[in-house]
Parts: structure tokens; sequence; C-alpha cells
């Protein structure tokens, strides 16, 4: 049996009780690999939940709602394998070094940090885009 939105009942549990974001269909692009729409979908209740349209500060990602914060990785690391989810990126993260905000400073690990998340170099800037889907 499907609700309306036709998503089983059974993730239905995925409607937070604490800010009330529905992530069932996250959780549905994530069983199907559409990792360019789940970014998408991941990106926007963050900034919803943040009251914020654009950007995520530091101070604002602090603030964050555990509960929203676990639902999103867990559902992003059930479906890929454990392979993504902002656990993944962390371990990743520590691996290449913790790379700090001074981009120029810590190039090299941002480099490395950058070919173990999308599987090239990144030239520049630190890319938000993924680049499989």
């Amino acid at each position: 049996m499907t609700h309306t939105s036709g998503y089983p009942e059974a993730i239905s549990s995925l409607i937070l009780q604490t800010t009330g974001i529905d992530y069932r269909e996250l959780a549905h692009v994530l069983r199907n690999h559409q990792w360019k729409e789940a970014n998408d979908l991941t990106r926007a209740p963050m900034l919803k939940v943040m009251n914020t349209s654009s950007y995520l500060s530091a101070y604002k990602i602090l603030q964050f709602p555990g509960e929203d914060l676990k639902q999103i990785d867990h559902l992003w690391v059930q479906h890929s394998d454990r392979t993504l989810g902002f656990c993944i990126q962390k371990l990743i993260w520590q691996e290449c070094g913790s790379p700090g905000p001074d981009y120029e400073g810590s190039k090299a690990s941002w480099i490395k940090f950058g070919q173990r998340q999308t599987g090239r170099a990144i030239r520049g800037s630190i890319s938000s885009d993924i680049s499989t889907n």
C-alpha cells in the first residue's frame, strides 16, 4: 500500500518530528542512485531548516539539528553502499590531512581530498559539483 505521494508507507517515518522535513523523496532518488538529484534534495532542506536561501556558514552548520543530519547521512550511506555521506566525507577529509580553510596553505591536501571525492583533481577552487550520476 502506498500513500498518495507514491512512496511506500514503510518510509513515511522519514518525515522528521522536530523539523517537519520530509526525506522520502531524497530516499527515493538515492535508492535509484540519482546522485545529482539527491545532492539537490539534500541541499534544499538543509537551507530550509536553517532559514537561509543560498549558503550555510560554519556557524549555521554547527547549529544544524542533529536528527536531520543523522537522517541525511544515514540515507546517503545506506543507499551508496557506504561510499557517500557526511561521515564518509569526514573520514576521507581526515585521511587527507584535514585540510584547513586556507586553500593555498593546504592545497596538496585539498587536491587529494578532491581526487578522493570526485576521482579527479580540483583546479582553482573547491567544487561542490557531483561528477557522477
